[in-house]
Parts: structure tokens; sequence; C-alpha cells
């Protein structure tokens, strides 16, 4: 293995190039097999070189590095190679690295140190990034199997590596014949953009920014008091008294019409983001009639910085306003988890900062109280919402293994079909296999069409698009928070999937480098009227000024940091904010 002083930054494409044969692929190789694993610690590497186009070496080549390699011991490799990797994730320039790469390295490090029996370097804590990528689920506790979120925290416990389709026709051929021939064409919605008061909306987020322990117990008790009475109820947008013990709607199908007035308006991912949050809030309230719903997709918690605080908010709305607002289940809402014996917070995702903040605080009566509460709600809280030609949910919807075994909406309550909901996200393929044993579960293009034709003829219910959350749209060409796919190789999603997120700025996670989209990030919501096709995209137009304020951004690394924070919080930077 060659070991240049050479740091990436200072190196010729052709020398990158060279530097990441010898150094990543030459030992992963060496026994002549490439797993799953090392593919994707290869893929990931790539980007720490910046070669990622390169193309893999020579049958030759390969040849003679196994043949060189005859003797050496895998372990030993294996360690060498984390060496190198510690070094070069050292150096400066890797900074801004998207933070699935740290993933994939940490998962190859915990899959080595597996399978050798024997520690293997890990990556040192100062490299790694402050928030890491959506679904990692490498928690080290193991929750209570009592509920639905922890089934799906434990099942990803064991990750396995994603299937990878070899043949489309084959997988073509399982899905009905309609689907291949399914309706053209339809003409889109144009995105429209909605003006708001941006005084009215600083004051209101100023106001929250301070969670007295007054205001924390005033909510949390109005939560199990309602829990706890026969007589009360908490209505939220198309369910009654979700705490009701014979209660559970975790699918709601509403078959009746709608009336003509009625707007069904969503939001996707807040994450933590409470101008977000608030900015949405007032852009439905502001331009939405009196029948009008909302819909949060999910999500509303963790990466951000104000978890509580959006919490709390949201609980306020819902009480203050019977039936106006909804709340569908994401991944990091079901994810979180209390477990009793321990009097700790479990996540089954990473990043979760709502645990890390409230195990923080495990002494604190009226922060645990919150916690457990919240924990309660969402355990009763739906994951899929069918409106007469809408499917609204978090993530996706269930996959094909299940159709054979749905003919009715309470098939849909399948631990299989309610997970996928939540956590699917789409992908540029034509068709994907299901997954379940990842976090990266994906569904493609006419996976979607597949659905749809099974909801028209097993559940007599026609679908005509999908508003959803999960993906987090960071589109270098704008600003705007949402995506609406059309074509991919092969198939078409033809328009009918509407992806949008809730965030004002950029987060921990997303592509924080030259090429990202500048502050302020545009919220979208989507709204949709009886007899509409599809929603509209609608995005609420903030200022620079204001998100900046918000979470200021580092001129050096992108990183958003804490409402009045004066220098960049990321130990690895720390640049000045003036």
């Amino acid at each position: 293995m060659t070991d240049s002083d050479k740091t990436i930054d200072a190196m010729s494409q052709e020398e990158r190039e060279a530097a990441f044969k010898n150094e990543c692929v030459a030992p992963v190789i060496s026994d002549g097999i490439l797993d799953d694993e090392e593919k994707n610690l290869m893929d990931a590497l790539k980007i720490v070189y910046r070669v990622p186009d390169i193309e893999m070496p020579s049958a030759e080549w390969m040849g003679q590095i196994i043949s060189s390699n005859q003797g050496h011991n895998k372990s030993e490799l294996d360690a060498e190679l984390s060496e190198v990797i510690n070094k070069r994730l050292h150096e400066p320039g890797h900074i801004n690295l998207p933070d699935k790469n740290y993933i994939r390295i940490e998962e190859w490090q915990r899959y080595r140190a597996k399978e050798s029996e024997t520690p293997i370097q890990a990556i040192p804590e100062t490299s790694l990034p402050d928030g890491t990528e959506d679904d990692s689920a490498h928690r080290t506790k193991e929750p209570e199997p009592e509920s639905f979120g922890n089934r799906v925290g434990l099942q990803l416990q064991h990750l396995e590596p994603t299937l990878v389709i070899e043949d489309d026709q084959q997988l073509a051929d399982d899905l009905p014949p309609s689907v291949l021939d399914s309706p053209g064409k339809v003409k889109l919605p144009e995105p429209e953009w909605i003006q708001i008061d941006k005084e009215v909306l600083l004051g209101r987020v100023e106001e929250l920014l301070d969670p007295t322990h007054e205001r924390i117990e005033e909510i949390t008790e109005k939560i199990a008091a309602t829990c706890m009475s026969q007589s009360e109820t908490l209505d939220l947008a198309f369910g009654t008294n979700i705490f009701h013990k014979e209660r559970e709607d975790s699918v709601i199908a509403v078959e009746q019409e709608l009336d003509t007035d009625a707007e069904i308006w969503f939001a996707g991912d807040v994450h933590a983001d409470l101008l977000g949050f608030e900015a949405v809030v007032q852009a439905f309230e502001s331009n939405a009639g009196q029948n009008a719903k909302l819909i949060f997709l999910g999500d509303m918690i963790d990466r951000g910085i104000h978890d509580i605080e959006v919490v709390m908010s949201l609980w306020h709305y819902i009480y203050e306003n019977p039936g106006r607002y909804g709340w569908l289940v994401g991944n990091h809402d079901e994810g979180l988890q209390w477990k009793a014996d321990d009097r700790m917070f479990w996540s089954s995702v990473n990043p979760a900062t709502f645990q890390d903040w409230l195990n923080q605080r495990t002494d604190d009566k009226a922060i645990v109280s919150f916690g457990v509460w919240f924990v309660a709600l969402v355990s009763r809280l739906p994951r899929a919402l069918f409106l007469p030609g809408l499917l609204a949910a978090h993530g996706g919807f269930p996959h094909r293994d299940t159709w054979p075994h749905i003919n009715s909406f309470s098939d849909l309550k399948d631990s299989r079909c309610l997970g996928d909901f939540v956590w699917n996200r789409w992908t540029h393929s034509k068709l994907k296999r299901p997954n379940r044993s990842s976090s990266a579960s994906t569904f493609g293009a006419e996976d979607f069409h597949g659905f749809r034709d099974v909801c028209s003829k097993r559940l007599g219910f026609t679908i005509e698009g999908m508003v959803r959350g999960h993906d987090h749209v960071n589109t270098r060409d704008h600003s705007e928070r949402w995506e609406r796919r059309e074509e991919v190789r092969r198939a078409s999603f033809k328009g009918r999937i509407l992806t949008i997120n809730t965030m004002s700025h950029n987060q921990r996670g997303d592509w924080l480098g030259d090429n990202t989209p500048p502050n302020p990030r545009a919220p979208t919501l989507a709204r949709w009227r009886q007899g509409e096709l599809l929603p509209t995209p609608v995005i609420v137009d903030l200022s620079a000024e204001l998100v900046n304020w918000y979470a200021p951004e580092c001129p050096n690394c992108h990183h958003p940091n804490q409402t009045g924070a004066t220098m960049c919080e990321r130990e690895r930077c720390r640049t000045s904010l003036h």
C-alpha cells in the first residue's frame, strides 16, 4: 500500500486516481472478493478521493494485487486501510463531505470488526460531522419490542445488503398488465409563491424560543388529561379521540366525497426547524379557508435546533383548533422510545438530537414526562391518509410482496405495510425489490403505478397521485424544498409524486458544499382540493436576513448554528460568525 505524503488537495487528478487504487482498492480486493459492504465503502471513498467517476482497475491489475497479497492476513490489511482512511479524513479538505460517506465508512468499520471479532480502529469522533445521514439505525441500546416503532428499530439493527435488480423484465412480469399501459403524461399544476408577514413570524418564533417549565408542564398535563379521560377528545384532522383504547386509525381512508370548498394542505419534514414550522402554519392560516385542514407528513423532530419548541407549538395548534391539524408519523417520530427500566430514551434513527437532548435531562421530571407523552401520542397516530384520488404518507406505500394479501383497507395495517408507509424512499429506478432489512428501502416508478392498480382493483379506490416527505430536497439550481419527478430510466412517475420539505435552511446532514443552494431555503406546502388530479406546490417566501438570524450559517463550512451563536459550533471549524 502506498503512503503518499501529499494531501488529496495537493494531488493532480491522475495522482488521486492512483492513490485511490493503491490505498483503497488494493487492500479490499486482496482476497479476490468484493462484498456489498466493501462496495459501499468504495462508493464513499470515491468521494473522499474526489474520483466519483473512476472505473474499477483492470482485471490484470487486480490479479497482480491478489497475487502479491497472498499470505497476508486480511484483518491486517483491513487495519491498514482503516488507518489510511482516518488519515485522509483528517485532511482539512474533507470538512464538507456528505454525511452519508461517514455513515458508510462507519458501517464498514463495524462490519469488519464483527467479522474479525477484533476491534478495528474507529473513525475518531472529531472527524465525524455533527449531523449524520437519516436512518442509519446504529444505536447500541436494544429497544423494548412492545411497539411498532420498536419492531422497526429491531429490524434495522441487522442490516443486510440492498438487493440489486438484475433484470427489470423479470420484475415487470409480476406487475398487473395495466401498469405497463398506464395513462399518459398529465398536466402538472404550476407552483405558487406565498408572501407572509415576516414581523409576525419573527415575533412568534421569539416567543417560543424560551420553553419554560410552566409551558412544558401545561401542555404535558393537557396530553395526560386527554389520555386518561373518557370524555375529553384530542381531535386531529380525519381522526377523533386518538387515545381511545379501542381506536387505532393507523390507516385513514376517506371514501366519501369532500365538501366542495374543502382544502387539504400538507407540510413535509420539519426536523426541529421552528422557523420553517411557524412559517408554513402562518402561510396556511393566512390563505386557507375555514374548512381547510393542514396535515404534517412526519419527522417533526431531530437534525434541527429546536425539537421541544416545535412539538410544543404543534400540540398547541392541535388543541386550539380541533380537527383542523393532522399528523402522519415519520420515521424519526416513531423511532423515539422510552425505556422505563433504564430511565432513558432510545431512538432507532440517527441523528437523534431529541433523544440526546432528553437523555441529558432525565433528572428533570417535567422534561421526562414531556418525552414520555410524545412517545405515547406518536404510537397512536396514523401512518397513511387515503383521500379520493390522493395518497399521503411520510415515506412510501406497501411494496409488491404485500399486494397479494391486500383485499381491504384493514389489510394495510399489516406491520410490513405500516413500515413501508413510513420508511420507503423513492429512487431513480424503474423497479425495486422489497428490502426491509435496510433503512434505505426504496420503490421505483412502476412499483408506484402497480400499487395504484392494486388500490383500484382490490380496494375500489382510485389513486392519482401521492404527496410525501422523507427525502430531503437539495436541488442545486433552486432553493425551493420540493421535487416532482417525471422521468426515470425506461419508466415514468409522470409527475404523480410530490415530495415536500418544511426546512427553512440547510440542515445538518444536507450536502453542505460550494454547490449547496444558499439560504434561505423555501419551505414548501402542497394544496389539494376535491376534484384536482394532483396537489399544487405552494412555496413560502422567506428573507435571508430572517433565516440567518434564526440559524446563522458558517461562511467556511456552511454548518447551521444555534440562534444567537457567535462562533461555528462545529469542533473541526470554529469559524467566527461575525
